[in-house]
């Protein structure tokens, strides 16, 4: 409903624009199987509805048979180490658990039910309908960028699982690509060692 049938054309405009040299790198992702998390960001404790989270993301990129939906991509295990990683701003990783608590309220106020209680039908247009919010638009803005980063994330860190993204959009990644020994945050811990030995 919101990602038009030409989404492969539209994400490779993105690509040209240079998305791909700004995408942050992350932790490595693993399976949660917790449906919700505690985070405790600027004192502020945030409850995060990972079920939720993933509906959103497959109403935004749902699977296709020509392309993988956000659920393939691990979109949501992206988006919960994006707000683990305390390498990334306070305020950034604040807002984008401000975006999954807020909206979650706001479907619940609506429906006076839980988002996954909807059909998927219900769903979709609940989505739909924070497009007509001052704040939705941005909101669900912000979550497809965090889903379009996730299909550049390189499979080490088990997202884009077997590369799903990179092969859809015919990408190819950095080379070389980065092993256990070099990959974030351990390519931190190597820079800053050498840079610390070098004055």
């Amino acid at each position: 409903m919101i990602i038009s049938t030409n989404r492969r054309g539209f994400l490779r405009t993105l690509i040209l624009g240079g998305l791909a040299l700004q995408l942050p790198f992350i932790f490595h992702c693993k399976s949660n199987d917790l449906q919700v998390i505690t985070l405790t960001i600027r004192d502020k404790i945030f409850l995060i509805n990972t079920e939720f989270l993933l509906n959103i993301m497959q109403i935004l990129l749902p699977k296709t048979q020509q392309a993988p939906g956000a659920n393939d991509l691990k979109s949501d295990i992206y988006y919960l180490w994006l707000l683990n990683d305390t390498h990334i701003e306070e305020s950034r990783r604040a807002y984008l658990a401000e975006i999954v608590v807020q909206m979650e309220a706001y479907f619940v106020d609506k429906y006076k039910e839980d988002f996954s209680n909807l059909t998927l039908s219900e769903q979709n247009d609940a989505v739909s309908s924070l497009t007509k919010t001052k704040w939705g638009e941005g909101y669900l803005s912000s979550i497809m960028s965090i889903i379009i980063e996730s299909m550049f994330a390189n499979p080490i860190y088990n997202c884009n699982t077997d590369k799903a993204g990179w092969k859809w959009l015919n990408y190819q990644g950095g080379f070389p690509e980065p092993q256990m020994s070099n990959k974030y945050p351990e390519i931190l811990t190597i820079t800053q060692s050498r840079s610390i030995h070098e004055k």
